[in-house]
């Protein structure tokens, strides 16, 4: 017979100082328990220890040992709620705090209120395929919903949003870690019931703005933050040229086929005041500087550094995330106009503050900031004769945008893949050979105007005079463009803007 392998002492070092004895102690075959023998501070020392476990040994030995933890329940008592919260619980100490809260709206919104009551051991494929066609006859709902002109709205009074393909998969994919844990703990004796069948998933389509639909947003922006509404803007413009001409307001009220107090209301609109855009600049940062939108929410004023021309993005999705990217002519312009209007001066408050000082958050620009900004360019592309901008862009089009700008522009790819903060150069690849078979030149003016940085020739040149061997000849690069762009007032003349 052989003889039974003895348990080897466990001494830790705790944080006040002391020392945690313990074992792992075989109490049946295939069983393993970890005890724990005491603690320095009791007055234990490692003899001590020793000779308590010696003795837990033997009592193993003669079958009287008694566990001194409370009973756990097993697989066959554990409900799903209980095992996925442990899950989540341990899951939370190795990951990021934005993974965090997506595992956490994947299990309290979608999965513990589906799966949650059921005994782990009950849980089979029939029921994941339940819950499949559940997510799904909740999506056909939903838009049935939309479709007859309702709004549905969730707890915080945000629009709810149908899940896709691709969302609900991820749900299937964070069942199958649980129950993966679940088969490795011996907790679930059964295989996997989620298996590996998942939803076909669309293509996504990669788009980005011309520099001209671009444009046409920053200036949308702007209109959309002015205390009076664009068309409320318009009608006051018309009324007060006729004035201009020598027309009274019953006149004016006659020639527009208004009302004589409406007349006189549009009249006494101050044309002239501009109030400041938040918009414009969040929406100039995010296609002329790249951030993604979470980063772009986390800028502070210490960011930006406008004397040399450089904004500080902290990324936190990959390594190469944290990078300082060009602030490029146009993009400075609009941070200094933004400075000066808004008067910020703490150098850690929020670059692009709320209305009420908070710290924007992903949903309030994608929500609040985009979807108004882009039904205003429509207004006027349409009037203008020009396609609309399609509405199911959102800020990562923006960063998608500045990266095919850059490439249009002519900047090389590694340069474009360390302003993006890609880690993988193919990402950045994937993007180029699309760009290259887009046909930027209608916009060229346009495109200069956007991308040019005054900095970049001098640089280029200082940065050539570095790394050039002593007798090499240095060697004449021409221009990216031939051309300087001209004012921006002159451009945006034939695009509908205000002025």
């Amino acid at each position: 017979m052989a003889r039974p392998r003895r348990a080897k002492l466990k001494a830790e070092r705790l944080s006040d100082g002391s020392t945690a004895f313990s074992a792992d102690v075989t109490v049946a075959v295939g069983e393993r328990r970890h005890i724990t023998l005491g603690y320095s501070r009791e007055g234990m020392d490692r003899a001590a220890a020793l000779a308590k476990l010696r003795e837990q040994e033997a009592m193993i030995a003669l079958g009287r040992w008694v566990d001194p933890r409370p009973l756990q329940p097993s697989g066959a008592q554990l409900t799903f709620q209980q095992y996925a919260s442990d899950w989540f619980a341990a899951k939370s100490r190795e990951v990021s705090e934005r993974r965090r809260a997506d595992l956490r709206w994947r299990l309290t919104k979608h999965l513990i209120p589906f799966f949650g009551p059921h005994l782990l051991c009950d849980i089979d494929r029939k029921l994941v395929k339940d819950f499949r066609n559940f997510k799904l006859a909740e999506r056909d709902e939903l838009a049935r919903r939309i479709a007859a002109g309702e709004r549905p709205l969730d707890e915080r009074r945000q629009p709810l949003r149908a899940l896709n393909n691709t969302s609900i998969n991820k749900l299937l994919a964070t069942a199958s870690a649980i129950f993966n844990e679940a088969v490795e703990e011996d907790e679930l004796r059964a295989d996997n019931p989620v298996g590996k069948k998942r939803l076909k998933q669309a293509r996504p389509k990669r788009t980005w703005l011309m520099p001209d639909q671009l444009l046409d947003l920053i200036e949308a922006a702007e209109r959309v933050d002015q205390r009076h509404q664009p068309e409320t803007r318009e009608r006051a413009r018309e009324v007060q040229a006729l004035i201009a001409d020598g027309h009274t307001l019953a006149q004016a009220a006659r020639a527009l086929g208004r009302a004589c107090s409406t007349t006189k209301r549009l009249a006494a609109i101050d044309l002239s005041r501009r109030e400041p855009s938040p918009r414009r600049a969040i929406i100039a940062t995010l296609a002329l500087a790249g951030p993604r939108v979470s980063e772009c929410c986390a800028l502070d004023l210490a960011d930006t550094d406008l004397a040399n021309r450089r904004l500080a993005i902290a990324g936190t999705k990959t390594p190469a995330a944290e990078r300082k990217v060009w602030i490029v002519d146009f993009l400075h312009e609009e941070l200094l106009r933004h400075k000066h209007e808004t008067g910020l001066a703490d150098p850690y408050a929020p670059l692009y503050p709320t209305g009420t000082g908070a710290r924007r958050t992903k949903d309030n620009i994608r929500q609040r900031v985009l979807p108004a900004v882009v039904r205003e360019a429509n207004r006027v592309r349409v009037r203008r004769g020009a396609p609309p901008i399609s509405e199911q862009i959102t800020p990562h089009t923006l960063r998608r945008t500045f990266i095919s700008l850059q490439l249009a522009y002519g900047r090389d790819v590694p340069f474009v893949q360390r302003q993006a903060g890609h880690e993988d150069p193919r990402t950045t690849l994937g993007i180029y050979t699309e760009v290259i078979d887009t046909d930027f030149a209608p916009t060229a003016e346009l495109l200069e105007l956007l991308m040019a940085y005054s900095g970049e020739g001098e640089r280029s040149a200082q940065r050539r005079a570095r790394t050039r061997r002593p007798g090499k000849p240095e060697i004449d690069r021409k221009p990216l463009t031939g051309v300087r762009s001209p004012s921006t007032g002159a451009l945006h003349a034939g695009l509908g803007g205000e002025g």
